[in-house]
């Protein structure tokens, strides 16, 4: 089936680091007992987008078709000034050259929140060059961040449950979130899937897709 790769934070930092987007600049996360790190940018000067990154990671070569899902907390008196989170996969080379995915979700402020997003060319360009065939690229990726900054002046961000699903195992996590909500029940962690046969629901049709796609009958 393949391997998940995952951070959750139980007893340390784990690698990942604070990069400010200041001439590089980078910086160690709080580290928070109950198992997550954090980042507050009161008083701290940044350039741009700041991100929680972790460098040298994995190797991301076969993870086309796969899923990235973690948890964000965010807070602090501003307002937001973009509705939307973003992951960066870092390649090797000049200052900025990255890939990105936008997701458009506006997390509420003081609760964890799962945002999910899937390794593809519908979701995931390359800063400048948003022709770049994805999966050529990933062999190259030296590292991931997620972006914190999300509020107008000081924020605190916490990130935890940091996951990378290839894709026999997205597929596998799909089928199991989609029979849950059959069953209905309210799955913790939501995957994204598709709904396939247009009815506006999640169930039994969107459960024997995937389970096609695992068993390599689509």
């Amino acid at each position: 089936m393949g391997q998940q790769w995952e951070s959750n934070f139980d007893s340390n930092v784990e690698g990942w680091e604070i990069y400010l987007g200041a001439s590089y600049t980078f910086l160690p996360p709080n580290y928070n007992p109950e198992g997550y790190i954090c980042f507050s940018s009161e008083g701290i000067v940044t350039e741009g987008n700041w991100l929680f990154m972790k460098l040298d990671w994995l190797d991301w070569s076969a993870l086309y078709g796969g899923i990235i899902s973690f948890d964000i907390k965010v807070s602090g008196p501003g307002a937001y000034y973009n509705t939307w989170n973003s992951v960066y996969l870092e390649l090797p080379g000049e200052e900025g050259s990255f890939l990105y995915a936008d997701i458009e979700i506006k997390p509420p402020k003081d609760v964890w929140t799962t945002f999910t997003v899937r390794i593809s060319d519908d979701l995931f360009i390359k800063y400048e060059d948003p022709t770049t065939d994805l999966s050529e690229l990933l062999g190259e990726i030296s590292g991931m961040g997620i972006r914190g900054n999300l509020l107008n002046g000081s924020e605190t961000v916490c990130i935890d449950n940091v996951k990378v699903f290839r894709s026999g195992q997205a597929n596998l996590a799909n089928i199991i979130q989609a029979l849950q909500i059959i069953a209905g029940l309210n799955p913790k962690s939501a995957l994204p899937i598709s709904d396939i046969d247009g009815d506006e629901k999640i169930g039994l049709a969107e459960a024997i897709h995937h389970l096609q796609e695992l068993s390599d009958m689509r």
